[in-house]
């Protein structure tokens, strides 16, 4: 069946089940027939292409999670958009595709089918977990967004490529704010996840109610899709703290991006980190920590760094039982400084934002899928060659 995002791009979806979970979202659709026609000419282009090019179409099997709220979940779809528009066709059909990938955990890796198995995957605390390794030594190649992540599975003897995740471009675009302080206006922070303590939501929370008081013109907006608070949140109590539950759709996050002033982020751990450069890409200043995932894209010149203060075992309810590193906490009196600093200079804050959008424009989705065409492309003009001493494969290049 064919459907239309929010964003007006058209994917195809064989999951009935998948199908129906994304029409009952905000502004998702069954597509037009102009719209599939649109489609089917471009996916007829791709196949064509492919069948004319030295490599034997670019038809890859593609295994990946289902329209979860997760990482994976929030970006299987437009990393499949991506690599169709510069010729290669995920399948979530197992049609004998020459090589597959794995865009989830690695656990999944055994039921992919195909010859050659890439797995694309990540961790947020400095160790992964005990049985990963396994898996992983199953793939030809493992593909990771950030050095750090690298750095943390080669803890365990595993080799992976760094190629970094992006925000979508199509969506998330510079708009022009006025400063507040020049409108009579609060100051308006904004923090925007699923109130998981991993996110830095309550190091957001009390550095903001200890360093602003209710009759300074600041504001601060919490935004996720998960009503259940872990900490209470009265607006009597807390008159210039906005929650808001609702789930929306990402134009409608850009709007509400466009009403705030600086985004903050203290994570405590990450993969990569999506959510500021999304922000960023709109023209907002972030407050990050130079650390895990963030460390990939952290530039000095393009936004305001918070402090690491001390570490934290890694959070996680699906590992329960197994060591899996740790995680940082960042400081939440620098943090309070950093926000200062950033209610005090209004104008510089908005230069800031303006230089980080442009910045950002190197981390998009359109640019992991070239990175990633190139890996493709490289095992699918590969020569499968199996190995006398493993069940596994292995490739040598043609």
């Amino acid at each position: 069946m064919y459907i239309t995002r929010p964003d007006g791009v058209v994917i195809e979806v064989d999951d009935e089940l998948q199908v129906n979970k994304l029409l009952r979202q905000a502004d998702w659709r069954e597509s037009s027939e102009a719209e599939i026609d649109n489609y089917k000419a471009k996916k007829a282009q791709v196949l064509a292409q492919a069948a004319a090019s030295s490599v034997s179409g670019l038809q890859i099997y593609y295994q990946t999670v289902g329209s979860s709220p997760d990482g994976y979940g929030m970006s299987r779809d437009i990393l499949k958009t991506e690599l169709f528009n510069q010729g290669v066709l995920l399948q979530e059909e197992f049609k004998k595709q020459k090589v597959g990938l794995l865009y989830s955990y690695p656990t999944s890796v055994t039921s992919l089918q195909t010859d050659i198995r890439l797995i694309m995957t990540m961790f947020e605390s400095d160790r992964i977990p005990e049985d990963w390794p396994d898996y992983l030594k199953m793939a030809d190649e493992v593909i990771v967004p950030s050095k750090w992540c690298a750095d943390v599975f080669a803890k365990d003897g595993i080799k992976a490529t760094v190629v970094p995740l992006g925000y979508n471009d199509r969506v998330f675009r510079f708009m022009e704010r006025d400063i507040p302080v020049e409108k009579e206006e609060p100051f308006t922070f904004i923090h925007y996840n699923s109130f998981n303590m991993r996110k830095g939501f309550s190091e957001v929370f009390k550095a903001f109610t200890e360093e602003f008081g209710p009759d300074e013109p600041a504001r601060l907006i919490l935004k996720t899709t998960d009503p259940r608070s872990p900490i209470p949140i009265i607006r009597s109590q807390y008159p210039n703290v906005e929650v808001i539950t609702e789930k929306v759709t990402e134009n409608q996050l850009t709007q509400l991006l466009g009403r705030v002033h600086c985004m903050v982020y203290p994570s405590r751990g990450e993969g990569f980190g999506i959510t500021p450069l999304e922000a960023m890409a709109t023209g907002l200043p972030a407050i990050v920590p130079n650390a895990h995932g963030i460390s990939e894209y952290f530039n000095p010149n393009y936004m305001l760094e918070v402090k690491v203060g001390e570490k934290c075992p890694g959070l996680y309810q699906r590992f329960k039982g197994q060591y899996v590193g740790e995680m940082v906490i960042c400081d939440v009196e620098d943090l309070k400084k950093q926000m200062r600093y950033a209610y005090n200079h209004q104008e510089e804050m908005k230069k800031l934002g303006e230089s980080a959008s442009e910045y950002v424009k190197r981390y998009t989705y359109q640019e992991t899928a070239r990175r990633l065409k190139e890996i493709i492309v490289k095992w699918q003009e590969a020569e499968v060659i199996k190995r006398n001493d493993s069940k596994y494969l292995q490739v040598e290049r043609v």
